[in-house]
């Protein structure tokens, strides 16, 4: 009877153990995003939960409801950002997206204005290229190689001409040190035709020219945002500049 109990609670202890690990938290900012117990002070709500891969997530909110910022941090005190950030304006619309690498932003960053037209894109290298890369890598026969590349490789999706759909995917892939194209991943997209045509490509890549940092090759990431637009009966596939 006494190691029934025992057990018992055990697997009760077990089961409160795995729900707080997935509890989430809401708790009330102020201003400067800083958390704080005076409801009259604040300003934003932030959603937060402990990730199953060590990371923090986390969702921040206006008073109106409508989303600020959705990303993740390294640690539980939301000081150390990692991974894909969005931010957002009042009105709902996407203000920036990017990545950060151990609190650093990196690769490409894609910004708007207020009422959805594109900014510049500002480009940020890698972590573990900041202030010493000499080279980025390449396509084996250059920027306009690659763009040919995309375009005699890729097929618009049959059922995406169909519908009339267009979109904007964005991709990623490694770079080795050796040039082997790796981690191909979709970062965004709006339907899995265009996931698959993209894939399809990317897996038949050649090798790249790895990039050089102090002469040295070094692996790199690369942020490929891609288009696929139907206009005036024409179809079009490209690299998003």
């Amino acid at each position: 009877m006494i190691i029934r109990t025992h057990l018992l609670c055990v697997l009760l202890w077990l089961s409160a153990y795995q729900l707080n690990a997935q509890e989430s938290f809401r708790d009330c900012l102020d201003a400067t995003l800083q958390k704080s117990k005076d409801e009259n002070i604040c300003h934003y709500m932030r959603n937060s939960r402990a990730g199953d891969d060590g990371l923090t997530y986390v969702e921040i909110e206006y008073l109106s409801g409508n989303v600020k910022m959705t990303g993740s941090y390294r640690d539980s005190l939301f000081v150390i950002e990692e991974g894909y950030f969005k931010y957002f304006y009042r009105n709902g619309q996407l203000e920036s997206e990017g990545f950060y690498e151990n609190g650093r932003k990196s690769g490409t960053w894609k910004r708007y204005l207020f009422d959805g037209t594109a900014r510049p894109d500002r480009i940020y290298p890698p972590l573990n290229e900041h202030r010493s890369v000499e080279k980025p890598a390449s396509f084996p026969t250059g920027y306009e190689g690659f763009s040919r590349f995309i375009t005699d490789y890729i097929t618009y999706p049959e059922a995406a001409l169909k519908k009339g759909l267009s979109a904007d995917v964005k991709a990623s892939f490694i770079v080795s040190e050796t040039g082997e194209i790796t981690d191909i991943e979709i970062l965004e997209s709006s339907h899995y035709f265009f996931d698959r045509a993209v894939l399809e490509c990317l897996y038949q890549m050649p090798d790249w020219l790895p990039a050089e940092r102090n002469g040295i090759a070094t692996k790199s990431t690369f942020i490929l945002p891609l288009y696929f637009k139907i206009s005036d009966g024409y179809a079009a596939i490209g690299i998003n500049d």
